[in-house]
């Protein structure tokens, strides 16, 4: 008995049966691939390695403001110098001792000056000889500063501290930052303690009182001491009085280094890590895959913990090619980039498979994504990634070729007329209708979908 619905297309039952077999021969071909290629695919797992084409990058957001605290002292220099003048000799290597029975004799000539020296104007400094001279400045300046004691010639230095933007000021004999007021006055730029530190001008100890002195005990709980500074971390700048206070975090976040910090409780290596600035922002980068995964960093020198955002880029990866493939010859990596494929971690489930959002067969690239999210791309889980073949396709092909060829509609005729014999069918003349050329367009709009591939 022919099938009813062949019967329902043609005129009688013979014609019916013969068109039903014409079909079912022109059908088997299709229907063997697909049954072949459905036993092909169906349970075939291929895996792969893949490496990042992007490094993973990090942006520093640094949610507070860091401040440094400089000291400003200002202090008035009390002379004690005035009128004292240290006495160099012109032949050093000869041993000079003042004698104060002999006088000094200030110039030569008849315009000289012989002054004695009480004891108490005569004073020993590191192995060097001081006398005070107290007005007879100008007589000293008049002759040059030249001078004659015990027949040694003398050279009379003065001992007064005259400051000047050039001064050398130390304290303890380190140079500090100052600035001079007034010849008495001067602002120095570090911690005083008065009781501890000596303070030098021009190498000569100078005695001073503070007109306005930084205290350490004005400073915040939280302030750290950096060398002959503070640094306080908060939201707004702190009110500290006697300093200078300069907001130093983007300089910070400049000189800030891979050595400086540390993640999930181990510092960070070098060899895993960069950082370098990218337009404003300040850039931590993996150089590797098993890099580890970072969310916040911690500045060891302050405890200070710094949070981290993932620099958004698309996550390409690109698959490595196994070092040997099935006998067919063909890549085993295709099969990731066949329609049919299912993506997911070597150990993932069903509901852990990646969408395609992306790809590059030629170069063997892939752009991911969650099956279940937005199309943001990411990495995978594991450093080997499946690709399970998706049969569901090939199925609804079989499907139709089954539908086509036991239960046809009016609308399937002319395709199942194709399967019959040509010589037997009888078509319908088409004439040929005249194009309207006018009516073409050239396609000079490269940015239209397809338009390179049709001038190719």
């Amino acid at each position: 008995m022919s099938n009813l619905f062949y019967n329902a297309l043609c005129r009688n039952e013979s014609q019916a049966k013969q068109l039903e077999d014409d079909v079912n021969n022109g059908l088997t071909p299709f229907i063997n691939y697909l049954n072949n290629s459905i036993s092909a695919f169906k349970n075939k797992e291929v895996v792969a390695k893949w490496r990042p084409l992007n490094d993973r990058k990090y942006e520093i957001t640094l949610q507070t403001k860091i401040f440094k605290i400089i000291p400003e002292n200002t202090v008035e220099i009390v002379d004690d110098n005035i009128g004292w003048y240290e006495l160099q000799l012109d032949e050093e290597d000869e041993p000079f001792v003042p004698d104060l029975t002999d006088p000094l004799v200030i110039g030569k000539g008849p315009n000289r000056v012989s002054v004695s020296i009480p004891h108490y104007n005569l004073r020993e400094k590191d192995d060097r000889f001081e006398v005070n001279l107290r007005d007879y400045e100008q007589t000293i300046a008049f002759f040059k500063n030249r001078a004659v004691w015990q027949g040694y010639t003398l050279t009379l230095v003065q001992c007064q501290n005259l400051l000047d933007e050039a001064s050398n000021v130390q304290l303890n004999g380190i140079r500090v930052q100052h600035r001079i007021v007034n010849d008495k006055t001067i602002k120095i730029y570090h911690h005083i303690v008065p009781s501890r530190d000596e303070l030098t001008i021009h190498g000569i100890e100078v005695s001073f009182c503070f007109k306005s002195q930084f205290s350490a005990d004005s400073l915040p709980s939280n302030a750290i001491e950096s060398n002959d500074s503070w640094i306080i971390i908060g939201k707004n700048q702190p009110e500290v009085p006697n300093c200078i206070t300069e907001n130093v975090t983007n300089a910070w976040l400049r000189e800030l280094s891979i050595s400086n910090l540390s993640g999930n409780g181990t510092s960070l290596s070098n060899a895993d890590f960069e950082i370098s600035n990218e337009q404003s922002t300040r850039i931590i980068t993996a150089k590797h895959k098993d890099a580890p995964q970072l969310k916040s960093v911690t500045y060891d020198a302050w405890n200070l913990e710094i949070k981290l955002k993932e620099h958004k880029q698309d996550k390409w990866i690109q698959l490595i090619e196994p070092e040997s493939n099935d006998d067919t010859g063909v890549s085993a990596l295709d099969y990731f980039f066949s329609d049919n494929a299912r993506i997911s971690d070597r150990n993932g489930r069903g509901n852990d498979e990646y969408k395609v959002i992306k790809s590059d067969s030629e170069e063997r690239r892939l752009l991911l994504s969650k099956k279940d999210k937005r199309s943001e791309s990411v990495y995978p889980n594991d450093d080997v990634i499946k690709a399970l073949a998706d049969v569901s396709q090939l199925r609804k092909q079989q499907d139709a070729i089954q539908a086509l060829k036991k239960a046809p509609t009016l609308g399937n005729f002319n395709l199942l007329s194709l399967f019959s014999d040509r010589e037997k069918m009888v078509w319908p003349t088409i004439r040929p209708k005249q194009a309207n050329e006018q009516s073409w367009k050239i396609l000079t709009d490269t940015s239209f979908d397809g338009c390179l591939e049709q001038r190719e």
